[in-house]
C-alpha cells in the first residue's frame, strides 16, 4: 500500500467515526452531544419568558343568566297575586274573574316586588287549603315595567308559558314559595330579544317585608335559558336582595352549554355591590358599575 492510499483510508475512517459519534454510535450519548453543541448565552442576554394569562370572566354568560333570573322572578309574583282582587299593595289594581278564571292587572305593584309594575293578564286556577295557595297559570300576556325609569320603561313582556307552585302565607310577614316550577317566554327590552326561561328542578324562595323594606331570598333554584340560539344552565343558592338593591349574598353558577362543563363560572355576591367571578381555580373581583359588566348586561337585552 502506497502513502496516498494510506492517507485516503485514514480520512475515510475519521469521517465514519465522527458520523457515528454524531448519531450516538461508539457509546456516546446524543443528549450530551446536543448540550455540548448548544451555544452558551452571552453575558447580559435576557431569555424570553411567557407572561401568565390574565383570567377574564365570562361576562356574557353572567349577563344572560341575570336577565333570565329577572324573568324567573315573575313566577313568584304570579303565585302571590293569583286569586286576588283589589289594590296591589304598593300601587295599581288587580282583579280575579272566577267565571273566566283569569287574573287581570293594571299598573300593579306588590309591596314585596317594588321594582316591577305589572299590566296584563293570565289564565289561572288556584285552590287554598288553610293558608297555603296552590296555583296553576297559563296563557300570559303581561308587561313588566321599571317604576323608576322615565315613563315606566318596559323591562320585558311575558308572551307564553306556565307557572305552578305553592304559596304559604301563614306568617303575615313572609310568603314562602315551594315546589315552584315554570316555563316562560319573554321579549326583553326595546330590541325585543327573545328569551325562554324554565326550571330544571323545583325552586324554593321567600318574599318578606323587614323594617318596611322588601326582601327576596331565593334559597335554591336550577334554571335553563335559551337566548339568541344558545343555551345556558345555572343554579342559584341563598341569593338575597333587599329593596331594589343588588344581591348582597349568595352564589350563581352559570354554564354555557356550548363550552366544557369545566368552564362554568361561579359568581359570588357580596356587600357594597361586589361581584367575585371564579373559574378553573382563578378569580377576579368586579363591580356592577364596571364598564365591561354594564356593556355585557346591555348586550344581553338585545
Amino acid at each position: 500500500m502506497n502513502l496516498s492510499t494510506r492517507i485516503s483510508n485514514s480520512l475515510t475512517l475519521a469521517a465514519l467515526t465522527l458520523s457515528l459519534a454524531g448519531c450516538g454510535g461508539g457509546g456516546s450519548d446524543s443528549s450530551e452531544s446536543a448540550v455540548a453543541a448548544a451555544p452558551a448565552p452571552s453575558p447580559g442576554t435576557t431569555l424570553p419568558t411567557t407572561p401568565p394569562t390574565a383570567y377574564t370572566p365570562d361576562l356574557r354568560s353572567f349577563a344572560v343568566a341575570w336577565v333570565g333570573l329577572q324573568i324567573a322572578g315573575t313566577a313568584l309574583d304570579v303565585l302571590h297575586i293569583t286569586g286576588e282582587t283589589g289594590n296591589c299593595g304598593a300601587g295599581g289594581s288587580t282583579r280575579y274573574d272566577f267565571g273566566a278564571v283569569r287574573q287581570t292587572l293594571s299598573q300593579c305593584v306588590v309591596r314585596t316586588s317594588p321594582d316591577s309594575v305589572y299590566t296584563g293578564s293570565w289564565s289561572a286556577t288556584n285552590t287554598t287549603t288553610g293558608k297555603v295557595k296552590s296555583v296553576a297559570m297559563s296563557s300570559p300576556s303581561l308587561t313588566v315595567a321599571n317604576p323608576v325609569a322615565a315613563g315606566g320603561q318596559t323591562q320585558f313582556a311575558i308572551t307564553a308559558g306556565n307557572v305552578g307552585g305553592l304559596d304559604d302565607f301563614s306568617n303575615d310577614a313572609v310568603d314562602v314559595y315551594s315546589a315552584v316550577g315554570f316555563s316562560l317566554e319573554a321579549r326583553v327590552g326595546t330590541a325585543n330579544a327573545f328569551y325562554r326561561v324554565g326550571s330544571n328542578a323545583a325552586a324554593t324562595a321567600s318574599q318578606s317585608i323587614q323594617n318596611g323594606v322588601a326582601t327576596l331570598l331565593i334559597s335554591s333554584a336550577s334554571l335553563g335559558v335559551d337566548y339568541s340560539g344558545n343555551a345556558w344552565r345555572f343554579t342559584v343558592q341563598n341569593l338575597r336582595s333587599i329593596g331594589d338593591n343588588r344581591p348582597d349574598q349568595g352564589t350563581l353558577i352559570v354554564a354555557d352549554q356550548s363550552q366544557p362543563s369545566t368552564a362554568a363560572t361561579t359568581v359570588t355576591f357580596g356587600t357594597g355591590n361586589g361581584l367575585q367571578f371564579s373559574s378553573g381555580g382563578q378569580s377576579v373581583v368586579k363591580r356592577w358599575s364596571d364598564a365591561d359588566v354594564q356593556a355585557a348586561l346591555a348586550a344581553a337585552r338585545q
